[in-house]
């Protein structure tokens, strides 16, 4: 039992060390941006504050992709309320979305 516990959690170490890289990266200007937003605001609204247009089918409770083609993306979302922005292109490969 301590073997496989042991091997579980090097597989979990393995596993989670790219996603964490993957999710970490700051938004360069014009790319798709994952927008993460505290609990009591809605994200649709924080993107939209910002000059931004929601990506994807589906928006989780406080976290959506967003793009926005003027300048100063993050600082308007950060402005608007976000609680961070990070880089969303791999996450939208994976998520099967394509821009």
């Amino acid at each position: 039992m301590k073997r496989f516990l042991i091997a579980g959690l090097f597989v979990l170490a393995a596993v989670s060390g790219p996603a964490i890289a993957l999710v970490s990266a700051p938004p360069a200007e014009g790319a798709l941006t994952l927008v993460i937003a505290p609990p009591w605001m809605d994200v649709n609204d924080v993107v939209a504050a910002a000059q931004g247009e929601l990506i994807g089918p589906t928006v989780a409770p406080m976290a959506a992709m967003a793009i926005s083609a003027e300048p100063g993306f993050s600082e308007r979302l950060a402005d608007a309320g976000a609680w961070a922005m990070r880089d969303a292109t791999a996450i939208a490969t994976i998520c099967g979305i394509a821009r």
